[in-house]
């Protein structure tokens, strides 16, 4: 399930969820590995503290590495907040300030479905800076780019869930 608001002056809010085969201690476990878990979005490329000495953790800035086709290019951001066992949100930034470049936040959630399974919930807010562009296009490429990021966390969970249960049965 996929929702989109364009709001008035621009402003963004774009939620993606679904519902997955395995409770929240086992989808959580894929999650607290940050930068890993972050980087399965199609377009965040290598994600690290900006001081590579340290660990990610609440506060820590971030250098979040952007990929399209040839292009590359680094943003920052900060981690804002980080629940364990539950989820986190971090802030993604153009290095030019946060009025250019579609300044937005992040958030992944995880929720509790049974026994067995959770829903992962991602959530997208920010302020669309390109005005230049038509409001359908920016919809259907909010749409593509969200679509593809659950497509690539589905699939590396669902890899996850298939191995533990061969693990299991043999």
């Amino acid at each position: 399930m996929i929702a989109l608001r364009l709001i008035y002056r621009r402003r963004v809010h774009l939620v993606g969820s679904m519902l997955l085969p395995m409770s929240t201690n086992v989808a959580w476990g894929q999650m607290r590995s940050f930068t890993h878990f972050v980087g399965l979005d199609p377009f965040h490329g290598p994600i690290r503290a900006a001081d590579a000495a340290l660990p990610v953790k609440e506060g820590s800035q971030l250098i979040l590495g952007h990929r399209f086709g040839p292009l590359r290019l680094d943003r920052v951001g900060r981690l804002l907040r980080w629940r364990e066992g539950v989820g986190y949100s971090f802030s993604d930034l153009s290095r030019n300030g946060n009025r250019t470049g579609f300044p937005h936040v992040f958030s992944y959630a995880l929720y509790p479905r049974g026994d067995k399974g959770c829903r992962l919930t991602i959530t997208v807010r920010g302020h669309w800076t390109a005005g230049w562009l038509p409001r359908w296009l920016i919809r259907q490429w909010l749409l593509w780019v969200l679509g593809h990021t659950l497509h690539s966390v589905r699939n590396q969970l669902l890899r996850i869930a298939l191995s533990r249960r061969e693990t299991v049965s043999s």
